[in-house]
């Protein structure tokens, strides 16, 4: 029966000691969580700097120093050059992660994607089809990229 028990506590500490991130910390504690910066990039006109832990290539952008977009998804493609899904046990996992103890509530609307919120953090996620990518975001992040967009489509119609 111990070893039943040592064998469970195992699994679950190699369930949740991947990297596993966490919105809210500087570029310094990412580094420490995931290891070097692989590489930057340009993600809705913000900068990206992008990770490579445990199967995960982690794409996080910062606002006042520390990460509020995170962009999640597995190195291994499918036979059709997808990346290969992330399981609901670990997209649960990413956003406890993210959440700790607060609740992650379903949104329930239309769409292909799965969504989240937490409100208890101000926290917004979304699974997205066909890429199989897991954002993770503030709700603070999403309103500054929607009022960039409405600020951008209306200089772009300005005088139409």
């Amino acid at each position: 029966m111990k070893i039943i028990i040592v064998l469970v506590i195992l699994m679950v500490l190699a369930v949740w000691s991947p990297a596993y991130g966490r919105i809210g910390e500087t570029i310094e504690e990412c580094i420490v969580r995931y290891g070097e910066i692989d590489s930057e990039s340009e993600i809705e006109g913000r900068t990206a700097h992008i990770f490579k832990k445990s199967g995960y290539i982690i794409a996080i952008s910062f606002y006042e120093k520390k990460a509020d977009m995170m962009l999640l998804f597995k190195e291994e493609k499918d036979d059709l050059g997808f990346n290969v899904e992330i399981s609901d046990n670990e997209i649960a996992i990413l956003l406890k992660s993210n959440g700790g103890d607060t609740p992650w509530e379903p949104l329930e609307i239309v769409s292909l994607n799965k969504q989240w919120v937490n409100n208890d953090k101000r926290l917004l996620s979304i699974y997205m089809y066909p890429g199989n990518t897991l954002t993770i975001s503030t709700l603070d992040c999403v309103s500054r990229m929607l009022a960039k967009e409405k600020t951008e489509e209306e200089k772009s119609l300005d005088g139409f």
